[in-house]
């Protein structure tokens, strides 16, 4: 019957072992819903889905890491559950452990490529400052051979106000 929640959670393993993650997680949630009076088959439906979640985590490590970090964060939760459902048994406790490492890893590893190159950009900084200095020390040299710097026409304070700009 499909309400029974050992036949749900058998369907399950049947889905995970065959690589169907997804259904594996439905019937996993169902088993753990229609489980309310059967603790070992509350306990063993949440510690699947732990799993499932792991193995959803594996699946999208390299195309979307970001999704495989919250996949292994569900599976912590689903873990930390497991352990409260039976807190005598060390398995879950360990799985939760080993996720959790994992997913921090992961976070680390994701924020580290999310991060600028500060030196790159100091020096592109630098660049930028030594290309508005010459600019400036050219526009100062051509007013000086103009012969005007008592008096400075419209067009060149043009031009100073975008040097100004540009280098702030």
């Amino acid at each position: 019957e499909e309400d029974d929640p050992r036949d749900r959670y058998n369907l399950a393993l049947d889905a995970l072992t065959v690589g169907r993650i997804s259904a594996a997680q439905e019937h996993f949630e169902a088993a753990r819903a229609s489980a309310a009076t059967d603790g070992e088959a509350r306990y063993r439906a949440t510690y699947g889905l732990g799993w499932a979640s792991v193995l959803d985590a594996d699946q999208n490590l390299e195309a979307e890491p970001q999704d495989a970090l919250n996949a292994l964060y569900r599976a912590g939760d689903y873990f930390r559950e497991a352990v409260r459902l039976q807190p005598s048994n060390e398995e879950p406790r360990d799985n939760l452990e080993i996720v959790l490492r994992r997913a921090r890893e992961l976070a680390d590893n994701h924020a580290k490529k999310d991060q600028p190159d500060i030196a790159a950009a100091l020096d592109a900084l630098i660049d930028r400052q030594r290309t508005a200095s010459s600019e400036t020390r050219g526009l100062l040299e051509q007013i000086e051979d103009a012969n005007v710097a008592a008096q400075l026409p419209d067009t060149y304070r043009g031009e100073f106000r975008a040097l100004s700009t540009r280098q702030r």
